[in-house]
This record gives C-alpha cells, sequence and structure tokens, in this order.
C-alpha cells in the first residue's frame, strides 16, 4: 500500500467536506448577518436629527404663541393708554376720526346723573342689608324658650327618641295588631 490511496484519499476529502459543512452551518446559525458600523450610525443619526426637528417645532410653536399674546397685551395697553391721554387733553373741540368713533365699546355702561340726589321711600317696606354669607347660612330658628330647645334636642327629627310612656303604648298597639293578625 501506497500513501496515496485514491479510495482513502476520496473517502477522507467526503468526510473532512462534510464536517467543514457542519461547522459552516453551524457558525451561520449562531453569528447573526455582519452590520456595518456607518449603517447603524446613520441610521441612529437621523432618528436624533428627526427628533431634534420636532422638539424645535414645538419650541418655535410655543414661541409663537408666548410673542403673539405678548403683542395683544402689548396693544391693550397701548389702547387703555390712548384712551386716558385723550380725556386727560379734554377731547375738546377736535374732530374724531372714523376710527377713534369705531374704537369705543358698543356695550358701554352709561350713568345718569340725577339733580334731586337718590330719594327712598322706606316706610312702605321692611328690608335689611345681608352679605351674601350670610344668605348661604344654614337658616336654624331660635327656640323661643329653654323647654322648646330642650324638646328640639330631646326629640328632633335627626335622632328619634321617645319618653317611655310613648314607647310603652306604642308597644301594647303593636302586640294587640299582631294578635288580631292571628
Amino acid at each position: 500500500m501506497g500513501c496515496f490511496d485514491s479510495k482513502r484519499h476520496i473517502q477522507l476529502f467526503k468526510t473532512i467536506t462534510t464536517l467543514l459543512d457542519e461547522i459552516n452551518f453551524r457558525l451561520r446559525k449562531r453569528i447573526p448577518e455582519d452590520v456595518s458600523f456607518s449603517a447603524s450610525k446613520t441610521k441612529a443619526l437621523d432618528a436624533l436629527k428627526a427628533a431634534e426637528a420636532v422638539v424645535k417645532k414645538e419650541k418655535d410653536r410655543i414661541k409663537e404663541i408666548r410673542r403673539k399674546k405678548h403683542q395683544f397685551f402689548k396693544d391693550q395697553k397701548e389702547a387703555s393708554q390712548k384712551k386716558k391721554n385723550l380725556l386727560d387733553e379734554g377731547g375738546g373741540g377736535g374732530t374724531q376720526n372714523e376710527e377713534d368713533i369705531f374704537d369705543e365699546p358698543l356695550n358701554k355702561v352709561t350713568r345718569l346723573d340725577d339733580p334731586e340726589g337718590p330719594t327712598l321711600i322706606t316706610d312702605s317696606t321692611e328690608f335689611h342689608v345681608s352679605s351674601s354669607r350670610d344668605l348661604n347660612r344654614l337658616k336654624t330658628l331660635a327656640p323661643a324658650s329653654a323647654l322648646m330647645f330642650k324638646r328640639n334636642k330631646m326629640f328632633s327629627s335627626k335622632i328619634q327618641r321617645q319618653s317611655i310612656k310613648d314607647k310603652r303604648r306604642g308597644l301594647i298597639k303593636l302586640r294587640a295588631k299582631a294578635k288580631a293578625n292571628i
């Protein structure tokens, strides 16, 4: 036998190839696909940029809302200052612009001064002034005497108490009804 036996080499070659195939199969099973660093880096950066853009839009929206509120309050303050200045100047003989006419509110409160002053006739009616706190309090009737106070406390509707005589009378009536039903 020589050192190069063809049957032996073929069999050895087959076993080696089957072992290599099995090793490659096991390695593929265990190791996931190669993920390149640059691809994952770009994915992460894109996600961060998108989140940053959303946050920036929200901040810009909030800034815009604050700016509009500030402008509204500023305009309101200027209008009140303008009205005060017109009142201080006297608003005398000048002509009014159409814009000034429309600046006045439609539902303006007007007060008429009575030259005689307020007159109240209090003889025909009885009244007294009371605060809203007094109106909202529970209305409890004060007892006329100490005896009424005692009776109200003993026999009030909140706690049902009876005198012994009334209790015995009620029991006798209940027994009589029970005997009549039998």
